[in-house]
């Protein structure tokens, strides 16, 4: 929302679009942990079980990278109705709460 602030008042810079995708590119990866830690996923369980973390990890920071460069290439980032930073975050929320009700064996 802070994006869509800055350029709804305009007051966007490009030193703020650094920043902004510095801290989205800092918080992906810490959010997917603590989604591997709520999923009760280790990688000390074999290559699958490490491959499952990496996937996880992968799958949330290959679309940011990939809109990213497109935001570069295009000058604008166009994000469908289903995007993932809406209901990346409500998904999210939804295993954060399941886990604490069910545990990690659900």
């Amino acid at each position: 929302m802070d994006g869509k602030q800055a350029r709804r008042t305009r007051s966007s810079s490009p030193l703020g679009l650094l920043f902004d995708h510095g801290c989205d590119a800092i918080n992906t990866p810490m959010s997917c942990m603590s989604w591997i830690a709520t999923m009760g996923l280790k990688s000390q369980g074999g290559w699958r079980n490490d491959a499952v973390v990496g996937g996880v990890i992968f799958s949330a920071m290959f679309p940011f990278y990939l809109s990213t460069l497109e935001e570069y290439y295009t000058g604008a980032l166009v994000l469908p109705i289903c995007n993932g930073p809406s209901e990346g975050l409500l998904l999210a929320a939804a295993t954060f709460i399941l886990t604490s009700v069910k545990g990690t064996d659900w």
